[in-house]
């Protein structure tokens, strides 16, 4: 598991390992993420401070196409992602714009 810290608006250019978890903690309570994906695998996100699992129903899915998607924050405090990939994609996390 690696962690990063997103300083004020985001953390970027970072690739997953196989099957472990990243976390993204940004210090403030955001209402909205933004995860980019350079599509070489799907993502699997969460942000309730569980660690998602590949291919659940209750994790967010990027898909496996580069892409960007925005996801709702539910939770209060620093905002926590979490996220799991079977493959090794690269992706950013960032506040959304």
């Amino acid at each position: 598991m690696t962690s990063y810290d997103a300083g004020s608006i985001g953390c970027y250019g970072k690739t997953l390992t196989a099957n472990a978890v990243d976390t993204v903690t940004f210090a403030e309570d955001l209402d909205k993420v933004e995860v980019l994906s350079n599509g070489a695998a799907a993502i699997y996100v969460t942000v309730d401070g569980s660690d998602p699992t590949i291919g659940s129903g209750d994790s967010w899915e990027v898909p496996a196409t580069p892409c960007a998607r925005t996801l709702p924050v539910p939770t209060s405090g620093k905002t926590i992602v979490k996220l799991r990939s079977s493959g090794a994609p690269a992706y950013s996390v960032s506040k959304e714009s």
